[in-house]
């Protein structure tokens, strides 16, 4: 077996919902189903969303460094929030609508969660759009190797697209995140390894990983 296979082979072993779609955790998932409704601007009950590169809640954004197993899984992040850094480990198991999540870096403490209705589906632009944003992204060269972020042509990371257009420089897309819309202009540089990210009034540049 060559090299290159058994490289392969070894990364989906470690990355079981990449190598047959979408895992069963991915998805929006609370302990009381009326939070499903709320919007993070407003309040901080909002549900907690499992994907496969990022775990998002109100106060914390994790990155997924590594999960094993396809059901139940066990999954190890490095989570940001309040201006800390931490790691984390969870076990997932997951029984249709329902799911267990066990601590495991805290003993083992359990929560019950249920899953988020699915939202109805917005409609993505029909015009066409330069799709030269689809890939493996980080906002340093550094954080390719830990944080990061994969964008395709319909998510970047646990955020949704629901709208696509050229404009002069790219594509602005508007994205939803965690219960909160976002409208971000993307530019691909010449050579596509560098990309200018622009929200509002605030620029800053990500690096295609390769």
């Amino acid at each position: 077996m060559k090299r290159s296979s058994v490289a392969l082979l070894a990364f989906l072993c470690v990355h079981p919902a990449l190598a047959a779609g979408p895992a069963s955790y991915e998805g929006r998932w609370t302990t009381n189903l009326s939070w499903c409704r709320n919007s993070a601007d407003t309040t901080d009950q909002v549900p907690r969303t499992y994907g496969r590169r990022m775990v998002t809640s109100y106060a914390s954004d994790c990155s997924v460094d590594r999960v094993v197993g396809s059901g139940p899984f066990e999954m190890s992040m490095t989570c940001r929030g309040e201006g800390q850094t931490w790691k984390s480990r969870e076990r997932l198991e997951v029984a249709a609508d329902r799911m267990r999540v066990s601590d495991l870096a805290r003993g083992g403490m359990a929560l019950n969660l249920r899953r988020c209705p699915e939202r109805k589906a917005v409609p993505v632009a029909a015009a066409a759009v330069r799709e030269d944003f689809v890939g493996e992204w980080a906002y340093s060269k550094a954080q390719c190797g830990t944080s990061r972020i994969h964008i395709d042509g319909k998510s970047m990371g646990p955020c949704w697209f629901t709208n696509k257009e050229p404009n002069r420089t790219g594509t602005a897309v508007t994205m939803v995140c965690n219960s909160k819309f976002r409208t971000l202009d993307w530019s691909v540089e010449a050579g596509g390894r560098s990309m200018v990210e622009t929200e509002g009034e605030n620029s800053r540049m990500l690096y295609r990983c390769l």
